[in-house]
């Protein structure tokens, strides 16, 4: 089975699978999250790639707290060669909440999936990515996140992308 696709299945199971536990935050609600990413190549290239990203997230509890959603990508990299490319990403992602520390951090793992696509050929890239989140108030994070992205014709591409960013709740706080 293809690594790529084992890794999504294991999350999803993990998820499924799971014991019932309480929920870690206020589940089931509606975020935007906004910020800045960029690339750091592991071996090699020389380019660099910045841009800003913008996600819309569902959370929910099934089993664990996950997180389900798109993300689009605006990036701007710049070759060895000087010359200079527009690129843009439309991926969509499931994040599985597996720690929370005290009440204000939290912990989440899992995969993304999607399109490549500016003035670059056409391309399919999918990954395993990792992340932090930092609440500031009840319903606004800072968030940080990693993944190492795998073009889904050519393999590992040696690349390490990394987001920093806010996320600020959709919903309507509910009074009790």
């Amino acid at each position: 089975m293809n690594i790529k696709v084992g890794i999504l299945l294991g999350l999803v199971s993990l998820t499924a699978c799971a014991q019932e536990t309480p929920p870690l935050f206020d589940p089931n609600g509606l975020s935007l999250i906004i910020g800045g990413n960029g690339s750091v190549a592991t071996k090699g290239s020389t380019a660099a790639v910045f841009g800003s990203n913008a996600s819309l997230v569902q959370t929910g509890t099934l089993g664990l707290p996950f997180q389900l959603g798109i993300r689009q990508t605006i990036e701007r990299q710049r070759l060895e060669d000087t010359d200079t490319i527009n690129i843009f990403t439309t991926k969509l992602f499931y994040d599985v909440i597996f720690l929370k520390v005290g009440k204000h951090l939290d912990f989440a793992a899992g995969a993304n999936a999607g399109i490549l696509y500016g003035n670059t050929p056409l391309r399919w890239r999918a990954g395993p990515e990792i992340g932090v989140r930092w609440w500031v108030g009840s319903n606004a994070a800072i968030v940080g996140r990693v993944d190492y992205a795998f073009d889904l014709k050519e393999g590992p591409l040696n690349v390490i992308n990394y987001f920093i960013g806010f996320q600020v709740s959709l919903e309507k706080k509910q009074t009790k």
